[in-house]
């Protein structure tokens, strides 16, 4: 992996509107020692946050299932301001949108998409996420 000073300098945003899911995804993520989270409860936030011309993070924790303004609008004004900078963990319980970005557009994978399926292992998304973002 990477030494611990570089991980606590990570910036990951966690998009959920379950706050039992967002304390557990904050919590996985200080336990592997990242310190810069940022998290929002529905889409209109999160879109305000991405459209204010603040700089990428890392890596970004979205829920596919919000208010207001759903994940896969997200996703793509992600890529359409940010565009490959951040790594993105797109989490869902729902079959087809895991398989979309699962498999990508004709079946050719997205870069740097991580598709995760409901229920977490939240070891596994933790170490995905230091080895995602140390690939970088």
């Amino acid at each position: 992996m990477f030494p611990n000073t570089e991980i606590a300098n990570i910036d990951v945003i966690v998009v959920e509107d379950n706050l039992d899911l967002v304390t557990l995804y904050k919590s996985a993520l200080l336990m592997t020692g990242i310190m810069n989270i940022q998290s929002f409860s529905d889409g209109r936030r999160a879109q305000a946050y991405i459209e204010s011309g603040i700089t990428a993070p890392d890596a970004i924790i979205l829920d596919m299932h919000l208010p207001y303004v759903s994940g896969e609008e997200l996703f793509y004004l992600i890529r359409r301001v940010w565009g490959e900078r951040p790594w993105i963990f797109i989490i869902t319980a729902d079959v087809e949108l895991y398989e979309k970005f699962k498999h990508g557009q004709d079946g050719v994978p997205l870069p740097k998409v991580e598709s995760v399926f409901k229920p977490i292992r939240v070891p596994y998304l933790q170490k995905r996420i230091q080895e995602c973002v140390a690939a970088c």
